[in-house]
């Protein structure tokens, strides 16, 4: 179906007609051309809103008063409201007919007027088990009903019919009405409160501008805690049953020094009247910058200890959302093309404020070991892009949210930061946001507060990280003579499809092991530019023991290392004192041990190894984690085709085993070998140990594993197929009838290893009737195919290749960001072959799809390369 708005013809003696406005499509999205469109038409828009949330469970209905100005009424206007009913419209005192087709309201051009108008929309509008739109989730527990808005990129207009678009932002007036026992959270305090009977009435004050994205509404018997941050006051919000688990003084400390920082770097006051942060059920990511009331996923309360890392990642991310009150609220971008910049800023400023103003000093280090990882395997992929992109719907921008958007832009930016000086850097931001409050601004605003703030010119640095793709790589050639260094260059290198050699700004670092076991470094500044840079700073320096040409991880660059480096590392790596540098040297090696350059099982030994003698915590996890994704591959690898595979995999599990045992009792070490063998036990002797811990843990010795731990090991029970699985599950389940056991019993039942299994659970979650909200389904997608069960994922790799058109109409996006995960990764050269073929069958489907049908293939391509070094160099080492 397709919506033409038509322009009037011209009348008179004109000859020319009018430009007809863009043809607008009756889909579920917004297109750029035509959001242009109309924001060139409207001004001063207004939304006096009233929603009755005490009709019944299914749905909610309200009265929508837009008022806004408008130039021009030779055209209708549209009015966005997707999947809803519509009762009545009136357009400035007139009713007029019902203009509805699911997606969008047509305002007829007749009655419109030039300059002020007001349009009265009365709807009704289902709730969502989806988390886009009005989510509603009610506690299995006790029955408490607890709803949360979640609106970006284009959902606002699943709540009430509205100008759905980032550059209209807009003053909202509120009231509701709801039971009288709920709570209801907007934007700003409620100015009053009016029970009647068993409803009541919140009646909410002005406030504004803010784009509708950010609009928040949150509504239903949460249990609040009060506290106060020099002079902003402050709640925290959080379902009844969930409460017992969270600590509120976490938060308001965490909440404090963030307004403390902010204000502070900011050089100005927060901007709204209060701070909300609600804890809320079925959320689809880990937290949204809605104005003033801020919502996070509930995997930030944990039914059991919190480790350090939990703590890391808890700040992080509430750091992360108030830094956007300031930068993506108070100043917002006009499109989605600017998605990248509030998301990175938000992330490195989020990194910046952990460092400085909370106990987790070593924040960026953490920054290099997660966020980096993910942005640098992000850019390697096919499906990498540019930072900055054209952006042609709203449909697109959801699929723009991912790691070059948040993780490469903050990288990027913290090598501006360094490129302009920090100082310099602040002093950008300030004027920016002081020149653009309440507005919306585009990346050439960004930029030129930039260049007034250091005196450069910033064209060159846009164009080389921002408008092109790709991830360089440096690596070492040393010439020496006697015990110094002759040369030494560093070689930079660009993937064939792009192309691009990147200036870096650099600090090359050489380390040198003395034969007493003395350790010293020497830091070179360093410019890169071009395919060689020749480091004359380093001549006649001693000939050091191992090289890092990204030194204090300045550059965002990949680094080959050496092979005398290489030859170096075991012995040498104990004795560097600084963590980062012994984890960039780690990363290096696992890193090309991915890319097939270097052996898994050689990858294998130096692991475990390191991981025997290492202190720092940080490492010790980022060993776990590549220990689990080698696991993996050796998983991948033919059974039977090569002895070493089942040894390997044999001394991961026995190591991390023992490590839970000889890890201090209770300690966070203890924690992440247990997480560590959950994951990674593959045998009978595994299956043992997990049953042990589960059933009686004190006959290893073992304190009692908390509720969520426990659960994690009745999935693993499951993937392994052990006899007592399933009645271990429902133990469980009787002991844990949340929300949370319920959906984690469901994860449990979709690991069992059987084909018919896996079919009934495929089946039920592709269901478009189904009864499954999307965070059920989505835990099952997680678990349907875990690692070891690839004779399975092989048997029902046709159907789900068959499935992907059907399923990327059918579904809503954040559904196919998982269900693209599900796509098979054999490991085989014949499985390659079957992706390269599929893919350009299914150009055409969803984007989100088809994007993770390349990465399939690529990842599929890289597990075989893999598969077939480690074999070479098992015959070689035999």
């Amino acid at each position: 179906m397709v919506a033409t708005i038509p322009a009037m013809r011209p009348t008179g003696c004109e000859l020319d007609p009018m430009p007809q406005p863009p043809i607008r499509r009756a889909e579920k999205r917004l297109t750029a051309e035509y959001a242009a469109h109309r924001s060139g038409r409207l001004r001063d828009v207004e939304y006096d809103i009233d929603l009755d949330l005490d009709g019944g469970p299914e749905s909610f209905s309200g009265v929508a008063t837009l008022t806004f100005g408008l130039s021009g009424t030779s055209a209708p206007l549209t009015v966005d409201f997707t999947d809803g009913a519509v009762d009545a419209v009136t357009v400035n005192g007139r009713s007029v007919a019902v203009d509805y087709n699911g997606s969008f309201v047509i305002l007829p051009a007749h009655a419109l007027a030039e300059g002020g108008n007001q349009v009265r929309i009365g709807f009704r509008h289902p709730y969502s088990r989806s988390g886009q739109g009005l989510h509603r989730f009610v506690d299995p527990e006790d029955s408490r009903v607890y709803l949360h808005s979640h609106f970006e990129p284009y959902d606002a207009n699943r709540l009430f019919p509205c100008f759905d678009q980032p550059d209209l932002k807009a003053f909202y007036t509120l009231r509701v009405t709801c039971p009288d026992s709920w709570q209801v959270v907007s934007a700003a305090a409620a100015e009053r409160t009016v029970s009647a009977g068993d409803a009541a009435r919140w009646t909410f004050p002005r406030i504004g501008p803010v784009s509708t994205y950010i609009f928040p509404l949150h509504a239903g018997d949460y249990r609040v805690w009060d506290e106060d941050a020099n002079g902003i006051p402050l709640r925290l919000l959080a379902r009844h049953s969930l409460a017992e688990y969270v600590v509120p003084e976490d938060w308001f400390r965490l909440t404090r020094q963030g307004f403390r920082f902010f204000q502070d770097w900011f050089d100005m006051p927060y901007p709204y009247s209060k701070y909300d942060q609600l804890i809320v059920p079925e959320f689809n990511i880990g937290g949204m910058e809605n104005v003033a009331a801020v919502t996070y996923s509930e995997s930030f309360v944990k039914r059991g200890g919190y480790t350090r890392d939990d703590m890391e990642r808890h700040a992080n991310v509430l750091l992360h959302e108030m830094s956007h009150m300031w930068f993506g609220d108070l100043v917002t971008p006009a499109w989605w093309d600017g998605l990248w910049l509030k998301e990175a800023f938000a992330t490195y400023m989020a990194f910046l404020a952990q460092a400085d103003a909370t106990e987790y000093g070593d924040a960026w280090h953490m920054f290099y070991a997660v966020s980096k990882q993910r942005a640098y395997d992000a850019d390697q992929r096919v499906t990498t892009h540019p930072i900055q992109v054209p952006v042609g719907d709203t449909h697109y921008a959801f699929s723009n949210f991912d790691r070059i958007t948040y993780q490469k832009g903050a990288s990027v930016l913290t090598q501006l930061s360094h490129y302009v000086g920090a100082d310099a850097f602040r002093d950008g931001v300030r004027a920016y946001l002081k020149r653009h409050a309440g507005g919306v601004t585009r990346l050439q605003d960004f930029i030129a507060a930039l260049e007034s703030a250091s005196g450069r010119d910033l064209t060159p640095w846009v164009r080389e990280w921002l408008d092109l793709a790709g991830l360089n790589s440096l690596g070492v050639e040393c010439r020496c003579n006697g015990d110094t260094i002759q040369e030494l260059s560093l070689v930079q290198r660009a993937p064939p499809e792009h192309p691009m050699l990147r200036t870096h700004r650099l600090q090359l670092g050489l380390y040198r092991l003395d034969e007493d076991g003395g350790f010293r470094a020497t830091i070179v500044p360093v410019l890169v530019r071009g395919e060689r840079t020749t480091v004359t700073a380093a001549t006649g320096a001693a000939r050091p023991t191992m090289i890092y040409p990204n030194h204090g991880d300045w550059g965002f660059v990949k680094v080959d290392l050496d092979p005398a480096t290489l030859g170096a590392m075991r012995a040498a790596l104990p004795h560097v004192p600084d963590p980062l540098v012994r984890s960039m040297f780690l990363q290096s090696y696992w890193d090309m041990t991915r890319e097939a350059s270097l052996g898994l099982y050689d990858y294998a030994d130096l692991a475990l190894a390191v991981a025997e003698e290492e202190s720092s915590s940080r490492i010790l996890q980022q060993l776990a984690a590549s220990l689990r994704d080698a696991m993996r591959y050796l998983h991948a690898l033919p059974e039977g085709a090569d002895p070493e595979r089942d040894e390997a995999a044999r001394r991961i599990e026995a190591f991390a085993g023992e490590s839970v045992v000889t890890a201090p009792t209770g300690s966070d070490l203890q924690k992440l070998w247990i997480d560590t063998f959950l994951a990674v036990a593959c045998s009978r002797d595994g299956e043992e140990g997990i049953r042990q811990m589960l059933v009686s843990p004190q006959s290893a010795g073992l304190p009692p594993l908390d509720r969520d731990r426990r659960w994690r090991a009745v999935i693993a029970l499951n993937r392994l197929g052990a006899e007592d699985a399933d009645d271990l599950r429902q133990r469980e389940l009787a002991a844990d009838p949340s929300d949370n056991g319920r959906r984690l019993s469901m994860a449990a039942e979709a690991a069992w290893p059987s084909e018919e299994n896996k079919h009934k659970w495929l089946d039920r979650v592709r269901d478009t009737a189904t009864d499954l909200s999307l965070a059920r389904r989505r835990a099952i997608m997680a678990n349907l195919f875990p690692a070891g069960q690839y004779a399975l994922s092989a048997s029902l790799s046709r159907d789900i290749l068959d499935s992907l058109p059907q399923v990327g109409a059918d579904h809503e996006d954040a559904f196919l960001l998982s269900y693209g995960d599900l796509i098979p990764i054999l490991g085989r050269p014949d499985s390659v072959e079957r992706l390269a073929e599929t893919i350009p069958r299914y150009e055409g489907i969803s984007p989100i799809l088809l994007r993770a049908l390349k990465v399939a293939h690529q990842e599929d391509a890289r597990f075989v390369d893999i598969a077939r070094l480690a074999m070479d160099r098992s015959t070689i080492r035999r």
